[in-house]
């Protein structure tokens, strides 16, 4: 019979590999995160569904590592931004107003 401080070691070395392999699959959503990107509950939702396999985990981890194109920001984040421009004066009011419609999808 072998000795239970043994199979301490065994069964702890077992958590930890468990506990190191959670860690490392959730690396995309982890980087998403950290990078504020908009779609972080989606890029989570395929690490989490496809991420098991390494086509998924790696199509996780290079959508959480690209840059979203302007149009893929929330609106309010959209508007905010142009907010800014104008308060810096590099554009008018009046193109602040007509872009702002144009993100909220009101008629011109």
């Amino acid at each position: 019979m072998q000795d239970l401080s043994y199979w301490a070691l065994v069964y702890g070395a077992a958590i930890v590999q468990v506990v190191l392999a959670g860690l490392v699959y959730l690396i995309p959503f982890w980087a998403a995160s950290s990078r504020g990107h908009p779609r972080k509950m989606s890029i989570l939702a395929l690490n989490l569904l496809l991420g098991w396999t390494v086509a998924g985990w790696a199509a996780a981890l290079i959508w959480a590592l690209t840059r979203p194109s302007p149009r893929e920001l929330p609106e309010d984040e959209q508007i905010l931004r142009f907010a800014g421009l104008r308060d810096q004066g590099l554009i008018t009011e009046a193109e602040f107003l007509a872009k702002k419609q144009q993100i909220l999808g009101s008629p011109a």
